[in-house]
């Protein structure tokens, strides 16, 4: 079977189902007695934070990445359908930690400080990397629109244009939140100074992560908006400038109007 043909129901499915597998597993383990306990990030590596807050950060993570996963399965154009397996595969690894964190605040592990979400990340990490990089940027496609950076410059701009707007309403948001714990909270607690420092750090890692998986999608969704300008200056390039009504948008895309607008002018000229 080729795997660019699944349905994206199909991936999701597959997900849900690894998910439930993960868990499976890591109850059997825990009930075997054999299974291991890790409160850091990476092979047990801690961070300057306690366990809870380092898991609500996670969690967060997790949540934010699920719903981008979601996101990129309904953007990523047929031709490198098959990167979707390996978006399935590392959220279902990202996922998968994150319910363990969400229920236990901590990752069950089967052996060798790993388990199936941990082999999950990393699987589908190197194949969404690989079909991803391999198709998008070294192949050299005849229709450019084929390449996810039409036109780079001005699609890298808009990225990083929303990339700061999220960025900048998510530190706002952060100044404000801590303002408010400081004002109510801190002084009335014997450690408060160390909850507001353990805040503000949480809320700066969070509020990258989700500018970056911002800049992402927008990469993505940026294909769509650029996507029938290129084809619109491409096709009066073939015809020397001469509008004769046959230019055609794809159906996903943004921008029909040019296509009225070519038709009404082709009209007007005969």
């Amino acid at each position: 079977m080729n795997i660019s043909t699944l349905k994206i129901k199909t991936h999701v499915f597959l997900l849900f189902g690894l998910l439930a597998l993960d868990q499976i597993f890591k109850a059997w383990a825990r009930n075997a007695g054999f299974a291991s306990f890790q409160h850091g990030i990476f092979l047990g590596n801690e961070l300057p934070l306690d366990s809870l807050n380092l898991n609500l950060a996670l969690v967060t993570i997790s949540i934010l990445f699920l719903f981008l996963y979601f996101l990129l399965l309904i953007q990523l154009p047929k031709k490198i359908a098959a990167s979707r397996l390996g978006l399935t595969l590392l959220t279902m690894g990202i996922v998968g930690n994150g319910i363990d964190r969400l229920v236990a605040n901590k990752v069950t592990n089967l052996f060798a400080s790993m388990n199936l979400s941990d082999i999950s990340f990393w699987a589908g990490l190197i194949l969404f990397l690989y079909l991803f990089i391999k198709d998008r940027f070294f192949n050299k496609h005849q229709n450019n629109r084929s390449n996810m950076l039409i036109l780079p410059k001005d699609q890298v701009r808009l990225s990083l244009i929303f990339s700061l707007l999220v960025l900048a309403a998510g530190l706002i948001l952060g100044i404000f939140g801590a303002m408010f714990l400081n004002i109510h909270f801190v002084d009335y607690q014997l450690n408060g100074h160390l909850l507001l420092k353990k805040y503000i750090f949480l809320h700066i890692a969070v509020t990258f992560a989700l500018s970056l998986m911002f800049f992402i999608f927008c990469i993505f969704f940026s294909h769509k908006l650029a996507g029938p300008v290129f084809g619109f200056l491409s096709y009066l390039k073939r015809n020397n400038g001469v509008m004769k009504g046959e230019f055609r948008s794809r159906d996903r895309d943004f921008f029909h109007a040019l296509e009225e607008f070519d038709r009404e002018i082709a009209n007007k000229k005969s």
